[in-house]
């Protein structure tokens, strides 16, 4: 593979919509939510069975701490996130983008980072750009301008399926 280049400025992005679509990949998973939901459950019915009140309350009371619990995950990992967005090193002006068969590299006025296409989380096509997120944190953005004119932007979201496993 021939390595694809391309650059932009960091203030042409979208931080909405790409914080939005990036937001839609970090809610808890089917699994984390019944295990937050029955561990809820029993937490609670052990403290029912510890205080020998068993008037049957506990699976109420249970499934009411799996909800907050979930609500708490959620939020929590959202603001993990949104901490990334702001703290992200690229958001400094200019970044050059370079897509290699084995990874990417990202440089900006400060830094160069490499990465492989396992830290892809998720590909995201939205209005005017493709977002990539990157691990829970952090997110690449495309924009369809600064797309190179070999590549169209569905040649692009084609691309990175191919190298990253993932479908859009």
């Amino acid at each position: 593979m021939t390595p694809v280049t391309f650059s932009f400025d960091w203030k042409d992005v979208n931080q909405a919509v790409a914080s939005k679509a990036l937001s839609a990949n970090f809610n808890p998973k089917w699994w984390q939510t019944f295990g937050l939901l029955f561990g809820g459950a029993a937490v609670a019915a052990l403290v029912d069975r510890a205080l020998s009140s068993s008037n049957g309350a506990a699976g109420l009371f249970g499934f009411l701490v799996g909800v907050y619990a979930c609500i708490a995950w959620s939020a929590l990992r959202y603001r993990k996130m949104a901490a990334g967005i702001r703290n992200s090193p690229s958001r400094l002006g200019g970044v050059t983008v370079t897509l290699e068969q084995d990874g990417y590299r990202v440089h900006t006025a400060r830094t160069e980072n490499w990465a492989a296409w396992s830290t892809v989380s998720a590909i995201k096509p939205v209005k005017n750009m493709i977002v990539l997120a990157i691990g829970d944190v952090e997110y690449m953005p495309i924009l369809d301008t600064a797309l190179p004119d070999s590549l169209s932007r569905k040649d692009m979201v084609s691309l990175l399926e191919n190298l990253t496993g993932l479908t859009a």
